[in-house]
């Protein structure tokens, strides 16, 4: 499957940690299986097409959080991490129905990544990922510049979990035929 490094990894660290780990994502291309396991970790896929970066995914979006809902209310995790706004929504309503945690990790931020919607929608948005977030029970962001750019999460911890590659892939990357690493 071609899913995001970041939640591979993620995944992967919990299933060595003894996690059961399952994960709920929105196939919008459709290109992947409805369900299949990697690194231990059970992908479950919502196929709601919807196309990226276009504004009719305002509109398509609570479809994909009816999908995400029910996946939350059939598994009742004991945490769901929520990975960037469109999967925070679901969890925050989830967290009000049945109790679970929630962790929201910002890997881009929804209102920059539709284009062709006026600057007052993107600052709705970016205000209602704002006050959302503060409801969230912990914060995740790839680097201290984003931890930043969020703003005041109130009283949510905030954690910084940077996305770079595992350290064997990085020296495998630069070795040469011989399979020598040389550092300069």
């Amino acid at each position: 499957a071609n899913l995001d490094p970041r939640v591979i990894k993620e995944t992967s660290s919990l299933v060595r940690a003894g996690y059961a780990v399952t994960v709920f994502g929105w196939d919008r291309s459709g290109l992947h299986p409805r369900e299949e396991t990697i690194g231990g970790a059970r992908f479950r896929m919502s196929r709601v097409p919807a196309p990226y970066g276009s504004k009719l995914l305002l509109f398509l979006l609570p479809l994909y959080w009816i999908h995400a809902l029910s996946a939350i209310r059939s598994g009742r995790p004991a945490v769901v991490h929520a990975c960037d706004f469109d999967a925070l929504v679901p969890a925050l309503i989830g967290k009000m129905l049945f109790g679970h945690t929630v962790v929201y990790d910002i890997f881009d931020h929804f209102a920059d990544k539709i284009s062709g919607v006026p600057g007052f929608m993107r600052w709705i948005i970016r205000r209602i990922d704002a006050r959302l977030m503060r409801r969230a029970d912990l914060i995740l962001v790839t680097d201290e510049h984003r931890r930043k750019h969020i703003g005041d999460p109130g009283d949510v911890p905030v954690g910084v979990i940077m996305n770079v590659p595992p350290l064997i892939e990085a020296l495998d990357e630069r070795a040469d035929r011989t399979g020598v690493v040389r550092v300069c």
